[in-house]
């Protein structure tokens, strides 16, 4: 009874901001190609720039290597001119939805709609750099088949007939965007 346990737990090794030693860092901003660390160190940007909060240290010396963890660009209403509807994408970790209304009936056939923006492409998988996705309609005839060129970004829409009212996920590789695009949704 009379006996006392004196234990010290070892919190890992932490330091100032920037040190190749620390494996958990603070600060604000994008790290990549700012913050120098080791592979495995943990970056957390306290003002969520852009909407990325938690990053790793994946790979090289220095201060690139840096992948988002967590983070979400939260909705963006994207302006594709003269194709019509409403076109939401959003970004969280390095999952890209896009959600598309266009209930304006109209028939197109192959033309160009756009341009996926930076950090939110398709990963490209075929050898031509050109990717597809379908968001179907509330129909049959009704859809969109979406081309996207991996170099550009730039979709074209093979067909749709009538209203289009859907939405379509992919995975991307780009690096987190640097500036977000449309207008919040």
């Amino acid at each position: 009874p009379a006996q006392t346990l004196n234990l010290t737990l070892p919190t890992g090794a932490t330091g100032p901001a920037g040190s190749p030693t620390a494996f958990e860092l603070r600060g604000t901003g994008f790290p990549e190609g700012v913050v120098t660390a080791t592979v495995g160190t943990y970056y957390t940007d306290t003002s969520a720039t852009n909407g990325a909060i938690r990053w790793v240290k994946a790979s090289g010396a220095g201060n690139t290597g840096w992948r988002v963890v967590y983070g979400d660009t939260g909705w963006r209403l994207l302006d594709l001119g003269n194709f019509g509807g409403n076109w939401w994408i959003k970004r969280s970790n390095n999952v890209v939805i896009l959600n598309i209304n266009d209930e304006s009936g109209h028939s197109i056939g192959t033309e160009e709609v756009g341009a996926i923006p930076l950090g939110f492409r398709l990963r490209a998988f075929r050898w031509n750099g050109e990717v597809s996705i379908r968001v179907p309609g509330p129909t049959n005839n009704a859809g969109v088949l979406l081309s996207q060129h991996q170099a550009t970004g730039t979709i074209r829409s093979a067909w749709t007939d009538g209203n289009v009212i859907g939405s379509t996920t992919w995975i991307t590789d780009d690096p987190w965007p640097a500036t977000l695009p449309g207008t919040p949704a």
